[in-house]
């Protein structure tokens, strides 16, 4: 990687520690701005409001000193936890540097938490304080918890900004020597296979994002433009599906030149409207490895993700399953699983490596981790561009390897043409298609809100969606007319995201699941007239919790 010579790379890059940055600055360049914010949040044309790095300093001493005023300092070493659950401003990241501060480490967890997961991530992570914003209810997590929580509210974001108090210095004054592994905060997977899990984020993590100043601005076989990275406040810009879905979509989109998102997939619906009023593309991240060096896509390329391979330490390997794609006219493409590797290109920029501690402070692999370590499956599935003269760094995303189904006889099918398409149905919320381990696939599909679980509707679900489905999948993938199972609306169980969580749904139908395949059976269909007997003389099956007949 050549050294950019259009930026100017700050002194010490790469080995800066963000507490100490942002007091440098607000020393040096007090009124530099750090973030505008609405003057009114319900009214976004009254303007924004600068803060500068002098009140973000000054408000993160203030809530330094609060906790240790109601928590005290943590002992050299310990990092207790705290866990912080607020409403969404922009205390999340005050609270982030003050813990640091105090030798703390905060657990954020997810807003969408149920309370079982917030009371297991607590327990995961030992943590003993329970900090809120106002208008926050932990009663039922207190409850819970009794004498072993203590819940402590923070002060208003009004008071933390307000530079007419304020406070004396905090001074953080470790080396990056000495801190680069010490944690600055915990975040945690989305729980989408299973129990969320705790996700420590070190120092040594955050100067791997530091170091991405050094690349330089264009790369890739056609000179591409590097595309922005961190320096977007926010990931999963969820408002561009629904702005898409409006009568006046053309007239919001077209205001705006670009959109960079990242955090969830677009529709092809709303791909296709945004793609032809702006140029849009999607990022890819994850809070494991976060933000990985990216270029930016081609204007057609809306549903593609172009990266530098060789400073991401990406390499894609085939797993010998096909993607059949039901939007361009059953076309088999390729499966790929992402695995990030660290190469001595790509190891100053590793997050993933640098959080678990694999790299030294220079960026090279100790000699106590095993070379097995020195890779990550990252457990999503993409398939390349189908012009060969970009199919090695722009590729679609096509799903997660989880969702992977292997059939007892060995073949491999991805449900998300099935799933696309029955999600794309006004009759349904989501679905989700069972069978690893068996000789057929099966659907479990929950209705949308005002939908009945009738053999009505199973019908029509039938006739408009699944049956022409079929006839773009492998035999052995369709779904037999037998093996579908309706639920009501919200019967789902959902991970933070907001996604059907699998192994919970697949839990709880459990009952219902296996008694389709002892009713209906479980049979290869390895030819399309052995299939369509099926589907014909075979009726639909409804959850023990639907309404309607069976």
């Amino acid at each position: 990687m050549s050294l950019s010579t259009a930026v100017e790379v700050p002194a010490n890059c790469g080995r800066r520690l963000l507490p100490v940055v942002i007091d440098q600055i607000a020393r040096d360049d007090p009124e530099r701005p750090w973030a505008s914010l609405p003057v009114d949040d319900w009214n976004l044309s009254a303007g924004y409001e600068d803060i500068s790095y002098r009140t973000l300093a000054n408000a993160i001493n203030k809530l330094a000193h609060f906790i240790v005023k109601h928590v005290g300092r943590s002992p050299p070493g310990r990092f207790e936890t705290l866990a912080y659950l607020g409403v969404s401003d922009v205390r999340y990241h005050l609270l982030q540097m003050a813990v640091v501060k105090t030798g703390h480490q905060v657990l954020f967890s997810s807003q969408l938490n149920t309370r079982e997961v917030h009371l297991d991530l607590m327990e995961q992570t030992h943590c003993r304080f329970l900090l809120t914003a106002a208008g926050v209810h932990v009663r039922d997590i207190i409850a819970e918890k009794g004498e072993e929580i203590v819940h402590i509210r923070i002060p208003e974001l009004d008071d933390l900004l307000d530079d007419s108090t304020p406070a004396s210095p905090f001074p953080y004054n470790k080396t990056y020597e000495e801190a680069a592994h010490d944690p600055i905060l915990i975040l945690h997977s989305s729980g989408t296979s299973g129990n969320p899990k705790p996700i420590v984020i070190n120092h040594a993590a955050f100067a791997s994002a530091d170091r991405f100043a050094f690349l330089s601005l264009t790369e890739g076989a056609d000179g591409r433009a590097r595309a922005m990275e961190w320096t977007h406040p926010g990931k999963g810009v969820h408002m561009m599906e629904d702005v898409a879905r409006r009568p006046d979509a053309e007239r919001i989109i077209k205001k705006l030149d670009s959109v960079y998102f990242s955090g969830a997939v677009l529709s092809p619906f709303g791909s296709r409207l945004w793609s032809q009023h702006c140029r849009n593309q999607n990022a890819w991240a994850s809070t494991e490895t976060s933000g990985i060096p990216q270029l930016i896509a081609e204007s057609d390329e809306y549903e593609y993700s172009a990266f530098d391979i060789e400073a991401a330490g990406i390499k894609f390997q085939d797993t010998g399953a096909i993607l059949i794609d039901a939007q361009n006219g059953g076309r088999a493409e390729p499966l790929f699983e992402m695995i990030l590797e660290v190469t001595p290109a790509s190891a100053p920029y590793a997050f993933w490596a640098h959080r678990q501690g694999f790299l030294s402070h220079d960026a090279k692999p100790l000699a106590s981790v095993s070379p097995s370590l020195l890779e990550t499956k990252i457990g999503d599935l993409w398939t390349p561009h189908p012009n060969p003269a970009k199919a090695k760094y722009v590729w679609r995303f096509a799903g997660r390897s989880d969702d992977l189904i292997t059939f007892s006889t060995g073949s491999n099918l991805h449900p998300s043409p099935i799933t696309a398409a029955l999600a794309g149905s006004s009759l349904v919320t989501e679905a989700i298609i069972l069978g690893a381990g068996r000789r057929q696939p099966l659907a479990v599909i929950e209705m949308a809100e005002g939908i009945d679980c009738s053999e009505g509707t199973a019908q029509q679900l039938w006739d408009t969606v699944i049956d022409g489905v079929n006839s773009k999948l492998p035999t052995f993938g369709g779904i037999a007319r037998s093996h579908m199972l309706l639920v009501p609306h919200g019967a789902f169980p959902r991970t933070a995201k907001g996604s059907a969580s699998r192994k919970d749904v697949e839990r709880k139908y459990a009952a219902e699941v296996e008694a389709i395949y002892d009713r209906f059976g479980d049979q290869w269909r390895g030819e399309r007239e052995r299939y369509g007997s099926v589907i014909v003389e075979t009726t639909i099956s409804l959850s023990s919790d639907a309404t309607g007949p069976e």
